[in-house]
């Protein structure tokens, strides 16, 4: 049986580390999706 505090406290630790996923997740995609729409501007360009 945990105490409250120590429920909020492994939730807590468990948030942050979701959150830091989501957000790497969040900059992986925008770099990819940077380099695609960069490749097809250069595409487009140099035809």
């Amino acid at each position: 049986m945990k105490t409250s505090l120590e429920a909020v406290d492994e939730n807590d630790t468990k948030g942050i580390a979701n959150h830091k996923d989501s957000l790497w997740l969040m900059i992986l995609e925008q770099s990819h999706v940077l380099k695609e729409s960069s490749r097809r501007t250069f595409l487009f360009k140099y035809k």
